[in-house]
This record gives C-alpha cells, structure tokens and sequence, in this order.
C-alpha cells in the first residue's frame, strides 16, 4: 500500500468515534435521565423504556437495508447518512413530549444508527462516560439538553468524517492497476539518482491525490440488483439453517437481555427512596459496571483460550470450536448473582454498593457472554464470519427489545423480588445450554457441513 501508515489509522480512528458518539450519546445516554423526562412529560419509565427497546429493534433489523446499500454504494456515504439522520432523531428527540412521538423518534434513532452495529462493537467503557456526562448535563440544563449535546456532537463528527474518513471499500481490479502504473516510476527513481528528490514529490503528490480520491462521496460497487437483495435476506436464512449460530445467537442476545434488565430499571430504583440519588449520581454509578467491564476484557479470552488449548492437549491436539465455552460455567454462576445482588437489593432496600457488586457482576456477564458467543459462531463456520456477525445482531437486538418491552410490566404485576428471582433462574438456565452444545455441537456442524460449502460458494460479497 502506497498511503502512510498515518493515514492507515484514520478511518478506524474516525469511525469508533463515529460509533461511540453516534450510536451511545444520542441514545444510551438516556438511561440515567428517565426520571427527569418521566416527570417533565408525563410519561411513565415503563413507556419510556419501551421505546430503547424499540430502538434496540429497529438498529438490529435496519442492517438488512443498510448493509446492502454499503457494499453498493460505499461505506463512507452509508456511515454520513446515518450521522445527518441522526442528528435529526437527536434534535427531535430534545424537543418531544408525548408517547406516540418517543417511540417514533426511538424508532428513527434505531434505524439510522443501525449501520454502526457492524462496525466496531460494542465499549461499556464509552457508556459509562455517556451515562456520567448526561446526569450532569440534565441537572445543570434539564433533559432536553441531553439531546441537543448529542446533536452537536454528532454535527461536529460529521465534519470529521467528511474530512478524514476514507472510503476502505476497493475493488481488487483497480488496486492491481494502480500498482503496475507505479512500476515505470520506481524504474525511473532507480536509473536517475539525481532526479530522487522530485520522485519524492510526485510520490508525496500522488499520495496526496489518492487520499482525495478516497473522500469522494460514492464508491459503487458494481454489485447488481439481485446480489443486493441477496446481502439482505440471507443474514436471515444463516440465523436459523445453522443450529450452531442460532444457538450462539441466541446465547449472544441473553447476555445483553440480562444487562439491558438492570440497565432498564437503574434510573427507576436508584432515583427512588430510599436512595434519593440525583441525575448526575445515577450517571457516575455506571462506573461499576465499567469496572465489570474491564476485568471481563482482560479475563474472559485467556480463559476461553486457556481451556481450549488445554482440552485440545488431551484429545490429540485437536482443537474443537465447543472447547471454548467452558469459560460460560463462571457466566452461569456470576449472571444470577449479579440479578439477584441488583433487584433483591433494591427490593430490601439494602445499600447502594450491595446494588453496584450487583452491577459490576451484570458488567462483566454482558462481555464476557457475548465474547464467547461471536468466538464460538466465528470458530464454527469462519468463511461466513461476516454474515454471521449481522445475523447474531438481529436476534440479540430482537430480544433487547422483548425484554426492554416486558420488564416494567413484569415488575409492576411481580414486584422486583419475583421478577428478578425469575430473571436471575432464566439467565442460569440458558447460559447452561452451553453444555448441550458440548455435547452435540460437532455433530451439528458436521450436519450443516454441505450446506456451509453451499453458502460460502454463493457469497455475493468475497469477504477475504
């Protein structure tokens, strides 16, 4: 590659950020302010949580749009569209103050926001400081101000990425022409040391050229009408034709469905007697499940690789997808914990901290489940790792939503001790079908083996 190694960093650079402001402050960082809008419009937590778990839809099944329109049409004008419609949302979203218009506005949010999904994922780290930022922004101008904060962040990101971000989406052909029109330079450059200095310039020049060539707003494919539609449903095909991804799905959604659960109920219980705890106090407490977080990113790997290396030394070094998830037993034993600490502390009214070890354990549950998900599906069937990344997506976000919608009903028909009692068993059992997937996992794959070939052969997209 002819651009610097400078250059190099700045598309992967300017898109986490992209990710982090455009898809966490606008919409995350409402967690820690619904009582504030709860009492300034009249809307209950249990309506306003319905909308993020509409927003957790839309984002997961609008990549069926938006992925499709990528590959045509570019990354680069795909990621600018969704921050423009972004920072309508946001604006919009300052300004509502009825039920009907959150939930068309979380809906808009989603939907824009979608493409981020599958770019970087996702950081607590970044949520955290998202949730501390809004708690002081409501008590020092109220809510709405949330909003407009995001909209002019999300303005300013803008500009950034119509000035730094570089299209990362070539075709082959044109990359392989360009290298042999370098060809008669560097002959040049060799046989005329005297004209060194200049081929420097035109070098630097020609550079420069094709950094401006790559912030051109379109970069089109080629793809036809038919591929297009074809990138678009078989994310869905992939989510239920292989047992392996369904299950990984579906363990995938569970752990962020356990998080969004104390995430939906943080503002509600935190900001009520007997804790009293301002905007700006219920933002910092997501250090917590930052430090969850962080121990989780340095943790949940080198156990997952650690049993999986040491289970491939006694089966003849042989390494099986399935060996990593022996790192869900803590998962199985810390997630229930972490629930019950969470919603059996806030139902006794025991200490605050007692409710953050809870948060702290749904912190680290939320990576570390997750992790081992995308691994275990990505080991399985790595040709299809793209696809299969936004397939898991649709399914975990489908099931933010679900329980984004039941849990204000749950605990308004339940009480907190009985939902979360019943939310702490559900997450036990399911994090222990990792077991069944032990069992019978290699089967399953060697089942959908033919079928694999199958979709890797007809891939609209080579992805290598």
């Amino acid at each position: 590659m002819t651009i610097p190694q400078a250059t190099q960093v700045l598309p992967p650079g300017t898109v986490y950020l992209t990710e982090t402001e455009g898809r966490r402050i606008g919409g995350t960082a409402i967690y820690s302010v619904l009582d504030p809008i709860s009492q300034d419009t009249g809307m209950s937590i249990g309506q306003l949580v319905t909308g993020t778990g509409y927003l957790f839809l839309f984002s997961g099944w609008g990549n069926l749009i938006w992925q499709p329109l990528a590959l045509t049409f570019g990354r680069r004008p795909t990621i600018i569209v969704s921050l423009i419609g972004a920072i309508a949302a946001s604006e919009w979203t300052a300004w509502l103050s009825e039920f009907p218009s959150w939930i068309a506005a979380r809906c808009l949010y989603g939907f824009v926001v979608a493409p981020m999904l599958v770019l970087p994922e996702i950081c607590i780290p970044d949520l955290f400081c998202d949730q501390e930022r809004a708690g002081f922004l409501s008590d020092a101008f109220g809510w709405r101000w949330v909003q407009h904060a995001a909209a002019i962040l999300l303005a300013a990101d803008l500009l950034l990425i119509l000035c730094l971000y570089e299209e990362t989406m070539y075709s082959r052909r044109l990359l392989e022409a360009d290298s042999v029109e370098e060809v008669p330079n560097l002959l040049v450059q060799t046989t005329a040391r005297s004209n060194e200095s200049q081929g420097e310039t035109r070098h630097k020049t020609s550079i420069a050229r094709k950094f401006l060539k790559n912030l051109r707003l379109f970069s089109y494919s080629g793809l036809s009408l038919q591929q297009a539609l074809t990138i678009a449903y078989r994310p869905v095909l992939i989510l239920f034709r292989f047992p392996n991804i369904t299950w990984a799905s579906f363990m995938y959604g569970s752990a962020l469905a356990w998080f969004n659960v104390y995430n939906a109920t943080t503002s509600s219980i935190l900001s009520a007697p007997p804790y009293n705890f301002s905007a700006s106090t219920v933002g910092l407490t997501y250090v917590a499940p930052l430090i969850g977080t962080a121990i989780a990113g340095v943790v949940s790997g080198p156990i997952a690789d650690w049993s999986a290396l040491k289970l491939a030394r006694r089966f003849n070094n042989l390494r099986e997808p399935e060996y990593r998830l022996w790192g869900l037993t803590i998962f199985c034993i810390l997630m229930p914990t972490g629930l019950l600490l969470w919603g059996l502390g806030a139902a006794f009214h025991l200490h605050w901290a007692i409710l953050l070890l809870g948060s702290i354990l749904c912190g680290y549950c939320n990576v570390a489940g997750g992790s081992y998900a995308i691994s275990y599906a990505v080991d399985c069937f790595r040709e299809l790792a793209g696809e299969t990344i936004v397939s898991m997506i649709l399914c975990r976000n489908t099931m933010a939503f679900a329980f984004n919608y039941a849990i204000t009903p749950w605990i308004n028909a339940q009480g907190l001790q009985n939902t979360f009692v019943m939310v702490a068993v559900l997450s036990c059992a399911i994090g222990c079908t990792f077991l069944l997937m032990i069992w019978k996992g290699k089967q399953l794959r060697a089942a959908s083996a033919e079928r694999y070939w199958r979709y890797v052969a007809t891939q609209a997209i080579d992805h290598s």
